[in-house]
């Protein structure tokens, strides 16, 4: 420990607190970390996010197929049953990537079924 010299106070001997943050600096931090998270977690998971979009791009060309437009009736838009009817996530998906699914299955159709 370091023995105080004359005109050095006792809080000069202890480690300097860290400066004061802005908010600005302090959103801006956490908005850095929760990219980073997120970064890591999609290099960590690639395979799984990339078969999540895929699944939901053939769920919305599935459903553009059976839809028929002629039939003189409204297209149904209650996109989240449809896409459940038509199985659901594939096998192996979950976590993230489900959100992933769940984000991108029967954006298109809706799309479609409206105009």
């Amino acid at each position: 420990m370091a023995i105080p010299q004359a005109g050095m106070s006792s809080r000069a001997l202890h480690s300097p607190s860290p400066p004061h943050q802005s908010k600005r600096d302090v959103r801006r931090s956490r908005m850095a970390e929760r990219l980073a998270a997120m970064s890591a977690n999609f290099a960590a998971n690639t395979q799984q996010h990339y078969r999540a979009q895929l699944n939901a791009v053939q769920v919305d060309m599935n459903l553009i197929l059976r839809a028929d437009p002629y039939a003189g009736l409204p297209l149904d838009d209650e996109v989240r049953g449809l896409v459940e009817d038509m199985g659901g996530l594939g096998a192996g998906i979950g976590g993230d990537a489900e959100k992933d699914y769940w984000a991108l299955a029967g954006k298109k159709y809706s799309a479609f079924a409206r105009g």
